[in-house]
């Protein structure tokens, strides 16, 4: 997806990610239907939820539905992935039409 990094790397480039993620024109209401999947490796988890809140440019509803992976060693997070829809992002800020029913 343009502009968005594949891969971040050490605590900064983290940070630095996740403040400017903040400034989006996203205003969240509502994180739920979380499932947690344990996995046979003691250090990864598998989160599965529902993120739900509103464009604040168009007053859209936005919903995106995402898996994330975590990986942590000694108390640290050392790998983040998380999988959505990005498409979900476009149409909610109106960049995409959705097809005519």
């Amino acid at each position: 997806m343009a502009g968005v990094p594949a891969r971040l790397e050490g605590p900064e480039e983290i940070r630095a990610y996740f403040a400017a993620a903040a400034k989006a024109p996203i205003r969240w209401e509502k994180f739920d239907d979380m499932v947690v999947h344990e996995t046979a490796d003691p250090e990864v988890v598998i989160v599965e939820y529902n993120a739900r809140g509103k464009i604040t440019t168009t007053g859209a509803a936005y919903q995106q539905s995402i898996i994330a992976v975590f990986q942590v060693h000694d108390g640290k997070i050392v790998l983040y992935r998380d999988y959505l829809n990005p498409l979900a992002l476009a149409e909610a800020r109106m960049e995409l039409s959705t097809p005519a029913e």
